[in-house]
């Protein structure tokens, strides 16, 4: 077309239109040239009359710039068409899947060959190996041997497995799978390690390999799947279990004597909930006559229901690896006082670690993924029904803090739940359901419950050979279609499970956590399987050690060793951090290393990072002295019992070097990290402070910009941050001085400054005590 031709068909003002000169013979030739991305226009003089718009004449004026749109978006679409490969969900690709159709899932091979032969690619034949003597040899003993093997399981009676348990001692060492028991030396695997080796990167903490995060990038998906759209599972063998057992008026004394008076409330004492709380350590005071219990780390207890009062009560203590030692230490030294003071009133103290696992899992569709996936056997009827009840409302945080369903299960391989099931399940929400009804039907399962779990006969249910359970797998699929075709009901397999005479019963105790989770306690040999069975569906993914932390995160939850610098666990991992923070930095070039010696904050103070830029310092903001013993910080864990009603310290503790939790919230932009300094705002800059929360045009570039306090105003660290994504914005958890906080703004005032190690900028932030467990 001619540029001036072109011009006018653009404006519309032309008055012939451009198609018509691809039919008109005596145009010119260059105007009937077509270029195949121009998407041809008319005019829509039509739709004007008189200076005004006629919508139904213009719309029809435009009918065929419309259809060639269409046309040309259809053209677009089949050149750039997406290959199978390309079409694969990120989770599910692997590496060289280009190369080979059987690296693809089964649902995309069809099409991927398909492709592979439209395009004259074929896949070349798996070459012929050499068959020789010793080839023939090798491969008849290898038949004889799964022979043999296929044989001893279908004959063999079914056996206990022996997993060791301490009783008064600690248990010896379990190697999980031994044919790479020389790898196990210095640590221990996880039942699922196997699983997670080829998915996931390691670590190795607290004499265990832990999954620190999967291969690929998860921080988002975490989000969802925890948040909205799915259920994040994770291994936590790694935490240890401990059971006391004995008297039944001995073993709540001596829960009190490590947890407090709350720990023998009612409720938990008849095995309605699980006890959420801190143990204690009796930290002295200065004046060395009194004594106050201080945080030594989380604990979690359950205890079963005793049958009447000559029976022995029970007690299941689970807690994290870093502290398993120190807690093992203090019960056993109340257990053996007990025994001397009292000999017909004995108590004992069993190390559970290699006898029993767990599986945690986050989301909101956590209960759904269980209901959908697990399947209970026949037994007490309130347990059944609190199950019932329980997966029908798919989000655990609408369950009560602390719910306990002692269950039940079936072998997860004897059974299969087709995609169909778990989109189309008959546990319906019932939303007129009020959180009493639940509470109510949850408490009269868990009085007077029980489980097999800590019983020997219970956990030593020994995981037959795949063949046997495949066996018993076909015949329920053979009982569900002759069922399906007598009954025509397709809801059947879903409500009840044909039991065989074989079915093995395996015990697990299900737990809503104070952290929104759930906590399924299974047999450690069994842990494997359920986990292999919950990791299926699309909206499960699982994780590790960092996105176990980033759950917590978001919900503005401290994590257990991070976020509790003022216990021990808490300072060798701050310390292990430290060092490898300190490491990386040194082995950066010098051009791209910052220089924390020569940072100028402006404030007055002469140049250089506040105290250690590598961790959270806390000898330089509490000043300790060498020469007085004993003069670690250490943590409160119940902020409200030192507060007066109207927020005033009790002057008649001290807790000079006491810390206490709390929530950071930024009340502008910023991105608090670990590390980052927070401080008191100084009386005098207060005002200008609370300014820029109202007047966003305040920024760190302009001149009305406040600087950052002094060194003398720092109250506390953060010991972990970041952008949350659940609030978007940025929030952290730190952990502040009291004798600081009191010297400076007080504790009515919540605002405080961050100011990120490195950078120059304070932000405003409003900060909350973290509620306790």
């Amino acid at each position: 077309m001619p540029p001036k031709a072109q011009s006018s068909a653009v404006a519309g003002t032309s008055s012939k239109r451009p198609a018509d000169d691809l039919h008109d013979k005596n145009a010119p030739k260059r105007a009937r040239t077509l270029n195949a991305r121009t998407i041809l226009a008319q005019s829509s003089e039509a739709g004007l009359k008189n200076g005004h718009l006629d919508v139904g004449t213009f719309v029809a004026s435009r009918k065929f710039e419309i259809q060639q749109l269409a046309a040309s978006m259809k053209k677009s679409k089949s050149i750039q068409k997406q290959q199978t490969f390309q079409a694969v969900p990120r989770s599910l690709r692997r590496r060289a899947a280009s190369h080979h159709t059987k690296f693809l899932p089964p649902r995309f091979r069809a099409q991927a060959i398909k492709e592979m032969r439209a395009s004259g690619v074929e896949l070349a034949p798996k070459k012929r190996q050499r068959i020789t003597r010793l080839h023939l040899r090798r491969e008849t003993a290898n038949k004889l041997r799964e022979f043999a093997r296929r044989s001893h399981a279908y004959h063999q009676a079914r056996k206990r497995s022996n997993f060791p348990v301490g009783i008064n001692e600690l248990a010896s060492k379990v190697v999980m799978e031994h044919k790479y028991k020389r790898r196990q030396k210095d640590k221990t695997w996880l039942p699922t390690h196997l699983w997670n080796a080829k998915r996931a990167h390691f670590v190795q903490k607290w004499g265990y390999a832990i999954p620190s995060h999967p291969n690929e990038k998860v921080f988002r998906p975490t989000h969802r799947h925890s948040q909205h759209s799915g259920c994040v599972i994770f291994d936590t063998t790694y935490y240890s279990t401990m059971v006391l057992q004995g008297d039944i008026f001995k073993v709540p004394s001596i829960l009190e004597f490590i947890m407090g008076e709350r720990v023998t409330a009612k409720s938990y004492l008849i095995g309605d909930r699980a006890f959420e709380g801190a143990v204690n350590s009796e930290f002295q005071f200065f004046d060395r006559q009194r004594t106050m219990p201080a945080n030594m780390g989380e604990i979690l207890v359950y205890q079963e229901p005793p049958l009447n009062e000559s029976s022995k009560a029970r007690a299941m203590i689970r807690v994290h690896p870093s502290i398993f030692k120190s807690t093992w230490d203090a019960l056993m030294k109340h257990t053996e006082e007990n025994n001397k003071e009292n000999p017909d009133m004995l108590v004992e103290l069993l190390d559970y670690r290699y006898a029993v696992g767990s599986i945690d899992v986050f989301g909101g569709k956590a209960l759904k993924i269980l209901g959908h996936n697990l399947r209970v056997m026949s037994g007490q009827r309130s347990n059944i029904k609190a199950w019932h009840t329980a997966i029908a409302r798919e989000n655990p945080t609408s369950l009560p803090r602390g719910s306990v369903i002692p269950i039940n299960l079936y072998d997860p391989r004897t059974y299969s739940v087709s995609s169909k099931e778990r989109s189309r399940s008959n546990w319906k929400h019932d939303p007129y359901q009020s959180r009493e009804a639940i509470t109510n039907v949850l408490s009269r399962s868990g009085a007077g419950a029980k489980t097999t779990l800590f019983e020997p006969d219970g956990r030593r249910i020994k995981v037959e050979h795949n063949t046997l359970a495949h066996i018993r797998l076909k015949q329920r699929k053979a009982f569900r279609s002759r069922t399906r075709v007598q009954t025509k009901d397709k809801s059947f397999f879903r409500r009840a499970l044909f039991s065989l005479q074989d079915d093995v019963a395996i015990p697990a105790l299900v737990i809503r956590r104070a952290n929104g989770g759930l906590t399924i306690m299974l047999p450690i040999q069994w842990v494997a399987i359920f986990y292999k069975k919950l990791i299926i569906p699309s909206y499960s993914m699982f994780g590790g050690l960092d996105q176990y932390a980033q759950i917590l995160a978001e919900n503005k939850l401290p994590c257990f060793p991070i976020d509790y610098p003022g216990t021990e666990a808490g300072r060798t991992e701050a310390k292990e951090r430290a060092e490898v923070e300190r490491e990386a930095w040194k082995r950066r070039p010098r051009s791209k290393k910052m220089n924390y010696d020569a940072l100028d904050l402006k404030n007055g103070d002469k140049k250089g990072e506040v105290g250690d830029p590598f961790t959270c310092d806390w000898d330089y903001l509490l000043k300790t002295d060498p020469s007085q013993p004993d003069q670690t910080p250490w943590m409160l864990h119940r902020f409200e019992a030192f507060l007066r009603p109207r927020d005033e310290l009790v002057a008649t503790t001290f807790i000079a070097k006491a810390l206490f939790t709390v929530q950071l919230t930024m009340v502008g932009r910023g991105r608090p990290l670990a590390n980052a300094r927070v401080y008191w705002i100084p009386q005098k800059s207060r005002r200008r402070w609370m300014k820029t929360k109202s007047d966003r045009t305040i920024v760190p570039e302009s001149r009305d910009y406040p600087v950052c306090p002094k060194a003398e105003n720092l109250m506390g660290f953060v010991t972990s941050g970041g952008f949350n994504l659940k609030d978007g914005k940025g929030t952290a958890i730190a952990s502040l001085s009291w004798a600081r906080v009191d010297q400076g703004c007080g504790f009515q005032i919540r605002y405080c400054i961050v100011r990120n190690v490195g950078d120059t900028v304070g932000r405003l932030a409003f900060y909350t005590p973290v509620p306790p467990l």
